[in-house]
């Protein structure tokens, strides 16, 4: 019993002497547990990450009336050739560059301001942007004879409602005092969201990206 108490007294003072108590975690210890939290965290978010849907661009536009665009939101673009393609200068903080529609002659510019009509498709990462790949993650219309879902900007806002309610969109409220009249949907999956602006002549398509590693786009 006495050489029980003495071994623990002994040990006692060992880490006494090297600053530590029995409870204390080394530094090295210390750096191993904030590296397998951080691992897990990161695994635990890629684990809830959504990811891009798998369809069929052409069969999709063909039974959804959708017509004179080239691609879709969310679209993987591995390995498309944007060679034909103008870019749009202007458009920063983007890792893919925003692109023309290729049958619209536009001249490039750094002050953004291109006449009507026109297609313009962004291309990034998606969910995050540290994330691998480009997919289109916006786009902007501004032909009128686009169609999405059969309509186009020549439809009235009552008539754009009805059809994306009809199709599961969640219609965002609009407060009668705000300025910001544009009708704005969610998709059914929630990944992406409509901005129709039959006023201005504008419809927006675009999902959002997170940015978990603070990357800034020149």
């Amino acid at each position: 019993m006495k050489k029980a108490a003495l071994f623990i007294l002994l040990f006692a003072f060992v880490l006494s002497s090297c600053g530590l108590s029995p409870k204390e975690e080394t530094p090295a210890a210390s750096s191993q547990k904030d590296t397998e939290e951080t691992i897990e965290r990161t695994t635990e978010a890629a684990t809830e990450a959504p990811t891009p849907p798998e369809i069929d661009v052409s069969a999709y536009f063909e039974e959804n009336g959708i017509e004179g665009l080239e691609f879709w939101i969310l679209q993987d673009m591995k390995g498309v050739d944007l060679s034909e393609y103008t870019r749009d200068f202007a458009v920063l903080g983007t890792a893919g560059g925003a692109w023309f529609g290729k049958d619209y002659d536009i001249t490039p510019s750094m002050d953004g301001d291109y006449q009507d009509p026109y297609v313009e498709y962004t291309l990034d990462p998606w969910p995050d942007y540290a994330d691998p790949g480009l997919y289109i993650t916006h786009i902007t219309i501004t032909d009128p004879k686009v169609k999405i879902f059969g309509l186009t900007l020549q439809n009235t806002d009552e008539e754009w409602q009805k059809e994306l309610k009809e199709r599961g969109f969640s219609i965002q409220n609009r407060k009668k005092n705000d300025s910001d009249q544009r009708l704005r949907a969610d998709s059914p999956d929630q990944l992406y969201t409509i901005v129709v602006d039959t006023e201005g002549g504008r419809i927006n398509i675009f999902t959002e990206i997170t940015n978990r590693e603070g990357i800034i786009y020149d």
